[in-house]
């Protein structure tokens, strides 16, 4: 009675601690994945470094399409809310 109640036992120990050691190595390279994300993100940053902002604003060169764009969708609106009238959600 006691040698299955030992080997019962040892499994357990050995389930255990490979549950412990199959955690551990998740997160080490868990912890080794942010990090190799971080040093390529900087990297990235060094040798692609952020467009500077043109001297007119940053809308500058699309003054002109904007008014166009806000018409085409309030024109898609009206129509979508005049087929849709009697569709309730």
């Amino acid at each position: 009675m006691y040698g299955a109640c030992g080997r019962i036992s040892s499994v357990i120990s050995d389930g255990l601690s490979l549950t412990v050691i199959g955690m551990t190595v998740v997160f080490l390279f868990l912890i080794l994945l942010v990090g190799v994300m971080y040093a390529t993100s900087s990297l990235v940053r060094r040798v692609f470094p952020a467009a500077t902002k043109p001297a007119g604003g940053a809308g500058a060169g699309n003054q002109g399409a904007e008014p166009a764009i806000a018409a085409a969708i309030a024109a898609a609106v009206s129509q979508s809310r005049a087929t849709h009238e009697g569709v309730q959600e």
